[in-house]
């Protein structure tokens, strides 16, 4: 049985190991997989992960309130990008209302010596529209 990890091929012999062991590492290798996974950004697969071993009967109870407690950072961690990729639609929709006041905004940036790096972050605006507010100046 052959079980793939990041990079690199880990071997179990069920003859060299009595099941009690395997089902430890098991576990521990599942936690070692849900972390690393964590770590990339894939929270999706990470969230999978620790269900499996939130409902493992073989890990102990801290294993699990570990994987409770995860799985719970991981939905809250979800949920706040889902409401940025929220605001950032609603943000573009409000662009093409918005250009008289952002235009007014840039202009007032500029006047003020800001750059246009600064003023792009500030209003969400791109290099192009920034650009063509100068020659309002």
């Amino acid at each position: 049985m052959c079980q793939l990890r990041v990079g690199r091929v880990r071997h179990f012999s069920l003859a060299n190991v009595n099941n009690e062991e395997f089902k430890i590492k098991n576990v521990k290798l599942m936690i070692e997989d849900a972390n690393s996974l964590e770590m990339r950004g894939l929270l999706r697969r990470s969230m999978t992960v620790w269900q499996s071993i939130a409902i493992d009967t073989t890990a102990d109870d801290e294993e699990r309130n570990l994987a409770w407690q995860k799985i719970v950072q991981i939905t809250s961690l979800q949920s706040q990008k889902i409401r940025q990729e929220s605001e950032c639609i609603k943000r573009a929709s409000n662009k093409m209302n918005n250009v008289d006041t952002d235009r007014q905004q840039v202009i007032t940036y500029l006047k003020k010596g800001l750059s246009p790096k600064e003023i792009k972050t500030l209003t969400y605006r791109s290099d192009a529209f920034i650009y063509g507010c100068k020659k309002y100046l």
